[in-house]
């Protein structure tokens, strides 16, 4: 499995709009890309 690590929101969501629906759906395991830019940013928000 990919190991992800990043410094900051903006490296983060460069690389998710870099990827399929389905990998997005995998990695965030989610059902929807959306769901999981929305997860992205949220995790920023509340663990930064």
């Amino acid at each position: 499995m990919d190991t992800y690590n990043f410094d900051n929101v903006n490296e983060e969501l460069e690389a998710f709009e870099a990827m399929t629906e389905d990998e997005a759906c995998k990695i965030y395991n989610v059902d929807y890309k959306e769901e999981a830019r929305q997860y992205i940013i949220d995790y920023w928000i509340f663990n930064s």
